[in-house]
C-alpha cells in the first residue's frame, strides 16, 4: 500500500536536515519519498519563516522557564 511504502522508504532515509546540509533540495528529499510512485511537482513557491515575537513576549517566556531552565538550556 502507498502508506506503508512511503512509512517503510522514509524509516530508510538520512534525517532531514543532514539532506539539506548535504545540499538536497526539497525537491530531491521528495524524489527519494516518492519518485518511485510518479511524483511531479506541478508548482514552487519561495518559502520563509518570520517570527511574531517581541522582546516583552521573549522576557515573559524566559522568566517562565526560570534561570535553571535557561542555564540548562544553553550548552
Amino acid at each position: 500500500s502507498l502508506p506503508a511504502d512511503v512509512e517503510k522508504t522514509m524509516g530508510e532515509l538520512e534525517p532531514v536536515t543532514t539532506m539539506l546540509n548535504k545540499g538536497m533540495t526539497p525537491e530531491d528529499i521528495l524524489e527519494l519519498i516518492l519518485g518511485q510512485f510518479g511524483l511531479e511537482i506541478l508548482d514552487k513557491m519561495p518559502i520563509q519563516f518570520t517570527c511574531n515575537c517581541t522582546k516583552s513576549r521573549v522576557e515573559k517566556a524566559l522568566i517562565s522557564i526560570g534561570g535553571q531552565g535557561v542555564a540548562g538550556g544553553v550548552r
